[in-house]
């Protein structure tokens, strides 16, 4: 993270699928406003970041895509009809994160958890 030169820093988990266009509908987003400092993307399975059900049961939702449609199409139909409408959420999943460079040096870096002899012990990585 302190290696990237831009003013948005992604983080991205390795097996995120990702569609055509997230990180311009990313970028946009943050952009949209100067006091976004940190965005996710919406997800079937993401807890507060589901479409379009967040909540089944009692628990989180899963939200198969239909059949025959694929995660494009899914993004495609998201994007054409949210009316680029931003949601405030009271917290992100950190499966996929843009974040602004100014919030990363205010709030630090994230935090390294490391097992010692079965305790777990939290590090700033700084």
């Amino acid at each position: 993270m302190k290696a990237a030169k831009g003013d948005l820093v992604v983080l991205l988990n390795s097996d995120t699928i990702v569609t055509p266009g997230w990180l311009d509908q990313m970028t946009t987003c943050v952009q949209s406003d100067s006091k976004i400092g940190i965005v996710g993307p919406l997800s079937n399975t993401a807890s507060w970041q589901s479409i379009p059900e967040f909540e089944s049961n009692g628990d989180w939702a899963t939200n198969p895509l239909p059949p025959g449609v694929t995660a494009e199409k899914m993004a495609e139909l998201v994007d054409k009809y949210s009316g680029y409408l931003f949601s405030s959420l009271p917290f992100l999943n950190g499966f996929c994160l843009l974040i602004r460079r100014e919030v990363m040096n205010q709030i630090g870096y994230l935090m390294r958890i490391v097992l010692v002899r079965g305790m777990e012990r939290r590090m700033t990585i700084a």
